[in-house]
């Protein structure tokens, strides 16, 4: 019996055999792989407020629940002799560039203007080198607002650097 190749290609397909076209089962793999890796996402990096050398820096996701509002705190720096970390927030208008110029060189319970709220203060380190995991419940404070809020970071009485801005959710 004669065969055309029509034939012979109709009856690979239905084998799954046609070359230069994957199978129905291989495009059905990269179907279901490709929707699974769509729905990874990368997971939140942990807050980290790093003391260096005259130095501040925040790394990690910054955005953080005010119920559980946590941060790895590491002082690298061994020559200062006393840390601060402020958690602040600012009146509407204000920005971080203000903040940082009413408060640098001078430490921020010194620094009278009324649209900084200090939210939490109460970590203070006496010595590096240090790796620490805090926890605060800012809900607590009484004066805590759900919206941005940034880090001044002090050296004894001397501000060196604010940092931020974290995003504070309810």
């Amino acid at each position: 019996m004669w065969h055309s190749d029509r034939d012979e290609m109709n009856a690979n397909e239905r084998r799954g055999k046609v070359r230069g076209r994957p199978a129905f089962w291989a495009w059905l793999s990269i179907a279901v792989l490709t929707a699974s890796l769509a729905g990874c996402t990368a997971a939140p990096q942990p807050l980290t407020l790093t003391f260096g050398k005259d130095t501040c820096t925040l790394t990690g996701t910054p955005t953080a629940s005010a119920a559980d509002f946590s941060f790895r705190w590491v002082i690298e720096d061994q020559e200062h002799t006393m840390f601060n970390a402020f958690l602040v927030q600012l009146d509407e208008g204000k920005s971080k560039q203000d903040l940082s110029a009413a408060a640098m060189g001078k430490y921020l319970y010194k620094v009278d203007v009324p649209w900084i709220k200090i939210i939490n203060d109460d970590f203070v380190a006496q010595a590096g080198p240090l790796s620490k995991d805090v926890a605060w419940d800012l809900t607590q404070s009484g004066i805590f607002h759900p919206g941005q809020a940034y880090f001044a970071c002090s050296y004894a009485d001397d501000t060196v650097a604010v940092v931020g801005p974290i995003t504070i959710t309810e």
